[in-house]
């Protein structure tokens, strides 16, 4: 599929602004706007409207003023986010979810980490990857995926504090045959339980006490006779 005929020429950009500014604050009908754009639906315009080429939306850190209006907005409106972002002026509908979702509501568990916690992290990004909506779900009702995102990225930051990452394990099997280089070696396999056994003693015991990770031995794998 070619996604160049997506992408936003300048002068559709600006035959958006020209439609847009020339309705009444509020009363932005995407259906009619949609039609001077051939190939752009009412839900394509609205979306670079408010994502790409609004002078108001702000992209960078949230104001106190912004969060203000934002719990104001949710008061009125609920969850229609389309209708917070206008209370809010200055963040589109996503940025008003996000922000929302991951900070202010009341609902989220803010409460420490407990070393059991950070276990069940470990694991579950194992399992999932780094998709920590899934995660959260799963594993931590209350929490966002940010925080587990934030937790992850807080133990990542000391490892490589009081240990250098090791080498991928690519490095050192990329050059045997390709039968020999399975996940399920068992060379492998012993490598991964003493990586995942320091890793997880490490992130078990407090900051102040922290040792260096052992070294992973290296791998004997050789070529099938």
């Amino acid at each position: 599929m070619n996604r160049s005929r997506n992408l936003w020429s300048v002068e559709e950009d600006t035959t958006l602004r020209r439609l847009v500014e020339s309705c009444e604050k509020g009363k932005v009908d995407w259906r009619v706007i949609a039609s001077y754009l051939p190939g752009r639906n009412n839900k394509d315009c609205r979306k670079r409207w408010h994502y790409r080429v609004s002078a108001t939306m702000n992209l960078g850190p949230w104001a106190q003023s912004e969060d203000e209006l934002l719990k104001m907005g949710i008061h009125r409106h609920g969850t229609h986010w389309s209708r917070v972002a206008q209370v809010v002026g200055t963040r589109n509908g996503d940025q008003c979810f996000k922000r929302w979702n991951d900070v202010l509501d009341p609902a989220i568990d803010r409460s420490p980490w407990t070393r059991d916690e950070d276990r069940i992290l470990l694991l579950a990004i194992g399992e999932y990857g780094r998709a920590w909506k899934m995660i959260v779900d799963t594993y931590f009702p209350g929490r966002t995926g940010l925080d587990a995102k934030n937790r992850h990225h807080f133990h990542n930051s000391l490892r490589h504090h009081y240990h250098p990452p090791y080498p991928p394990l690519g490095r050192q099997v990329s050059s045997f045959h390709t039968t020999n280089t399975s996940i399920y070696h068992p060379e492998i396999q012993r490598c991964i339980y003493i990586y995942m056994t320091n890793y997880l003693a490490v992130m078990m015991r407090p900051p102040n006490d922290l040792y260096p990770f052992l070294r992973v031995p290296p791998l004997h794998i050789g070529r099938r006779p």
